[in-house]
């Protein structure tokens, strides 16, 4: 399947995406890395106001998508659902992705779903059966039977952008962990307050330019998964 979503990814499609874990213990830690990225030299500004962005992650029964990401296996994808607002309840626009990475470049693929019910763990029983009807590519759907899902993530993200240079910065907080496998009431989760995300993503033709930028930023660059951080984290 990593092969397919690269191949139908055009190449102007594709894009690096670098992450930076930032240490969080006040809201002014925020407002001050925020500060810091609209006055950098690229000259970004703020896209959309903060939203909520939740995603329902599918993995295998033996789990290969988290195995892939822990051993840092060079080449790994991804399946998700993708809405924003409101976790619970009736979950209208979302789209469900395919992510491919090979190191730090990435390739993703999108498909609209019609509108569904997430309240409870039957919810998610129906929910591969949901997909499989849907208009999806027949890779997909030749794949689904043997995903389920198992995580559900939330986090609150402000967005900035230059489009000139195609430069785009997403600065994420308070990320929420919900588990699907311990709790079918959805009632096990935790919140982490004490982080904060800053992930950088532009084209590949933009390397350098992106590169030297980034030297004015005082962060480390880290890998980051929210799929094997909420794992992790519901399971410890």
């Amino acid at each position: 399947m990593l092969n397919k979503i690269s191949w139908l990814t055009k190449d102007n499609e594709k894009r690096y995406e670098r992450k930076y874990v930032l240490p969080c213990f006040s809201k002014y830690q925020h407002q001050h890395i925020r500060s810091a990225i609209l006055s950098h030299p690229a000259n970004l500004t703020e896209r959309y106001p903060m939203r909520q962005v939740n995603s329902l992650y599918f993995d295998t029964r033996d789990f290969v998508t988290l195995m892939d990401n822990i051993s840092g296996s060079g080449n790994r994808y991804k399946m998700r659902l993708r809405w924003y607002g409101n976790t619970f309840g009736i979950v209208s626009g979302a789209t469900l992705e395919m992510k491919a990475k090979s190191g730090y470049s990435g390739a993703k693929l999108r498909y609209h779903v019609p509108d569904f019910k997430l309240i409870n763990y039957d919810d998610l029983e129906s929910l591969n059966s949901f997909l499989l009807k849907q208009e999806l590519p027949g890779f997909i759907k030749s794949n689904l039977p043997w995903y389920k899902p198992v995580l559900i993530n939330s986090y609150k993200r402000c967005y900035f952008e230059n489009e000139m240079s195609q430069i785009r910065l997403t600065l994420d907080s308070d990320l929420t962990y919900y588990s699907v496998l311990l709790s079918h009431q959805f009632t096990e989760y935790m919140t982490d307050r004490n982080q904060l995300i800053l992930e950088v993503k532009y084209p590949l033709s933009k390397q350098n330019q992106v590169k030297s930028l980034m030297q004015l930023f005082p962060y480390r660059l880290n890998r980051k998964s929210k799929y094997v951080s909420g794992i992790q984290a519901t399971f410890s």
